[in-house]
């Protein structure tokens, strides 16, 4: 009888805090919108967005568009901010006259626990999204 008290006891104290367990969800960083290339001009417009963590710890600091050539120089940043995730998508509008080969998402904060960022790789005319879980599976540095 003691068991079966002790047991419910458990239960009855457990149950309402099991909301309060972080997930331990991915974070993930994405773009949704356009990128369009042509011969003289980069286009980039849309918005980037942060899913998954928890809204209050998982915070990312100075949170930057990049743009490499092909040989890994950075050829532009656009800053966008902190970003977590109860933060409002960043609106992005992106022209420049050279054509990136890399376009990454990128923050000082990035690779400090378990998350996923996507990367753009130019293919001939379009942009190919890739993803990386670690620096190491970034193109450029």
């Amino acid at each position: 009888m003691s068991r079966k008290i002790s047991l419910l006891l458990a239960i009855a104290l457990l149950v309402p805090l099991a909301g309060c367990v972080p997930s331990g969800d991915e974070v993930k960083f994405g773009f949704s919108g356009s990128i369009n290339a042509t011969p003289s001009e980069f286009h980039m417009d849309g918005y980037v967005s942060m899913s998954g963590g928890i809204p209050d710890r998982d915070v990312y600091h100075n949170v930057s568009i990049r743009l490499y050539n092909s040989d890994g120089e950075m050829i532009d940043s656009k800053f966008l901010g902190d970003l977590d995730g109860s933060s409002d998508p960043f609106e992005i509008a992106i022209r420049d006259g050279e054509l990136p080969t890399y376009v990454t998402i990128e923050s000082p904060d990035f690779w400090n626990e378990k998350m996923v960022a996507e990367y753009y790789v130019k293919m001939d005319s379009e942009y190919g999204v890739e993803y990386a879980s670690s620096r190491s599976e970034l193109p450029v540095t």
